[in-house]
């Protein structure tokens, strides 16, 4: 209901358009580029697993952009986004050299959102966060009543030796929990590296 309610559909993959147009004409249009719809079968549910690279049964994605950009739907785009330009231009036609590239957020602005998407994956997964919270505490008390009261004198260099390789032997292997979660998040990145979302260089 929520999909035959709109006028207009936009169906993107990668930051492409593999469609733009009526809501009507969905069906009829991947039907002629030989993609029926099956009978009983949500337009919506259909069209989404045409186009999205993460179905297995997914169609030609490459060759669906290019028979959107030949076709007479991307044209009517074209014709309707030049009307627009000349008319907030006063009627000069559109330059594409003159257009303002989009915007693109700062590098600070970039890393305080991944910090904040990163921040409330961690608190939403106990397993991750709130486990290595109470074991980091834990091993702080531990090693702390273990070395109480140690002296400063050249006999205890020794066991201060001992309490750095501990603690670096320790932090090592508590970060490999955090594996899991970097091949859940590598997903997302891939997905919003293709679609220019953020730069390789700012989701580290």
């Amino acid at each position: 209901e929520v999909f035959n309610s709109l006028d207009k559909v936009l169906l993107l993959n990668g930051g492409e358009t593999v469609y733009f147009g009526p809501t009507k004409q969905v069906v009829p249009y991947f039907a002629s580029l030989g993609h029926q719809c099956p009978e009983y079968t949500n337009p919506a549910d259909f069209v989404m697993q045409l186009i999205n690279s993460d179905f297995g049964n997914h169609a030609d994605i490459a060759g669906l952009k290019q028979s959107y950009r030949d076709s007479g739907f991307a044209a009517d785009a074209r014709k309707d986004v030049d009307t627009e330009v000349q008319s907030a231009n006063g009627g000069a036609k559109s330059n594409p050299k003159t257009l303002k590239p989009a915007f693109q957020p700062s590098l600070l602005r970039q890393f305080l959102v991944l910090s904040h998407r990163n921040w409330l994956n961690n608190l939403r997964n106990p397993g991750i966060f709130w486990v290595r919270l109470a074991m980091y505490i834990m091993l702080s008390l531990m090693i702390g009543l273990m070395y109480l009261k140690m002296g400063s004198t050249q006999t205890q260099v020794q066991d201060r030796i001992s309490i750095l390789f501990f603690l670096s032997a320790f932090m090592s292997f508590m970060s490999i929990a955090a594996i899991p979660v970097f091949i859940q998040e590598r997903a997302v990145f891939v997905r919003e590296r293709a679609t220019d979302c953020t730069l390789s260089g700012r989701t580290c």
